[in-house]
Protein backbone atom coordinates (compact mmCIF):
# COMPACT_ATOMS: atom_id res chain seq x y z
CA UNK A 1 0.00 0.00 0.00
CA UNK A 2 1.40 3.38 -1.02
CA UNK A 3 1.63 6.02 1.70
CA UNK A 4 0.27 9.39 0.65
CA UNK A 5 0.44 11.01 4.05
CA UNK A 6 3.73 10.95 5.94
CA UNK A 7 2.73 12.67 9.15
CA UNK A 8 0.14 12.64 11.91
CA UNK A 9 -0.85 15.65 13.97
CA UNK A 10 -1.51 14.86 17.63
CA UNK A 11 -3.46 17.23 19.83
CA UNK A 12 -2.91 17.71 23.54
CA UNK A 13 -5.43 20.21 24.91
CA UNK A 14 -4.10 19.89 28.43
CA UNK A 15 -0.71 21.28 27.35
CA UNK A 16 -2.22 23.31 24.50
CA UNK A 17 0.05 21.72 21.93
CA UNK A 18 -0.29 20.36 18.42
CA UNK A 19 2.54 17.96 17.60
CA UNK A 20 3.43 16.74 14.12
CA UNK A 21 4.86 13.21 14.11
CA UNK A 22 6.11 10.92 11.39
CA UNK A 23 3.45 8.48 10.22
CA UNK A 24 6.04 6.04 8.90
CA UNK A 25 7.59 5.15 12.24
CA UNK A 26 6.87 1.53 13.16
CA UNK A 27 3.60 1.21 15.06
CA UNK A 28 2.17 4.45 13.64
CA UNK A 29 2.46 3.19 10.05
CA UNK A 30 0.87 -0.13 11.02
CA UNK A 31 -1.94 1.71 12.82
CA UNK A 32 -2.71 3.89 9.79
CA UNK A 33 -2.67 0.96 7.36
CA UNK A 34 -4.95 -1.02 9.70
CA UNK A 35 -7.32 1.95 10.05
CA UNK A 36 -7.54 2.37 6.25
CA UNK A 37 -8.18 -1.36 5.75
CA UNK A 38 -10.90 -1.43 8.41
CA UNK A 39 -12.65 1.61 6.97
CA UNK A 40 -12.60 0.15 3.45
CA UNK A 41 -13.93 -3.23 4.62
CA UNK A 42 -16.58 -1.84 6.94
CA UNK A 43 -20.04 -2.75 5.67
CA UNK A 44 -21.55 0.21 7.53
CA UNK A 45 -19.60 2.82 5.59
CA UNK A 46 -20.64 6.40 6.06
CA UNK A 47 -20.12 9.35 3.83
CA UNK A 48 -19.62 12.91 4.91
CA UNK A 49 -21.25 15.71 3.00
CA UNK A 50 -20.07 19.26 3.57
CA UNK A 51 -22.81 21.76 4.35
CA UNK A 52 -21.31 24.02 1.70
CA UNK A 53 -18.50 23.95 -0.83
CA UNK A 54 -17.37 27.24 0.73
CA UNK A 55 -16.47 25.60 4.05
CA UNK A 56 -12.73 25.98 4.70
CA UNK A 57 -12.16 22.26 5.26
CA UNK A 58 -13.88 21.40 1.97
CA UNK A 59 -11.65 23.90 0.15
CA UNK A 60 -8.47 22.48 1.71
CA UNK A 61 -9.41 18.85 0.99
CA UNK A 62 -10.34 19.67 -2.62
CA UNK A 63 -7.05 21.51 -3.10
CA UNK A 64 -5.16 18.42 -1.93
CA UNK A 65 -7.11 16.22 -4.34
CA UNK A 66 -7.00 18.66 -7.27
CA UNK A 67 -3.22 19.05 -7.04
CA UNK A 68 -2.80 15.28 -7.30
CA UNK A 69 -1.54 15.02 -3.71
CA UNK A 70 1.40 17.26 -4.57
CA UNK A 71 3.78 17.08 -1.60
CA UNK A 72 4.00 20.88 -1.07
CA UNK A 73 0.24 21.34 -1.25
CA UNK A 74 -0.31 18.29 0.92
CA UNK A 75 2.07 19.55 3.59
CA UNK A 76 0.64 23.06 3.66
CA UNK A 77 -3.01 22.01 3.62
CA UNK A 78 -2.72 19.19 6.16
CA UNK A 79 -0.97 21.61 8.52
CA UNK A 80 -3.82 24.09 8.02
CA UNK A 81 -6.44 21.36 8.60
CA UNK A 82 -4.69 20.25 11.82
CA UNK A 83 -4.37 23.85 13.06
CA UNK A 84 -8.05 24.54 12.36
CA UNK A 85 -9.07 21.32 14.13
CA UNK A 86 -6.89 22.20 17.11
CA UNK A 87 -8.32 25.74 17.36
CA UNK A 88 -11.90 24.42 17.20
CA UNK A 89 -11.17 21.80 19.86
CA UNK A 90 -9.61 24.44 22.14
CA UNK A 91 -12.68 26.65 21.70
CA UNK A 92 -14.97 23.72 22.49
CA UNK A 93 -12.91 22.78 25.55
CA UNK A 94 -13.10 26.34 26.87
CA UNK A 95 -16.83 26.58 26.19
CA UNK A 96 -17.70 23.29 27.89
CA UNK A 97 -14.89 22.94 30.45
CA UNK A 98 -17.36 23.07 33.36
CA UNK A 99 -19.19 19.92 32.14
CA UNK A 100 -16.56 17.81 30.36
CA UNK A 101 -12.95 17.42 29.31
CA UNK A 102 -12.04 16.51 25.73
CA UNK A 103 -9.46 13.71 25.28
CA UNK A 104 -6.20 13.87 23.35
CA UNK A 105 -6.58 13.02 19.68
CA UNK A 106 -4.87 12.73 16.31
CA UNK A 107 -5.64 13.63 12.73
Amino acid sequence: MENIFDSVHSMDLENESLIKRSATEGAMEEYIIDLIKKSRLNKNKRAYKFASEKVELHTLVMEIINTGFNQNSLEENTNRIAKRWFDKEKDTQERYSQIMSLPKGSV
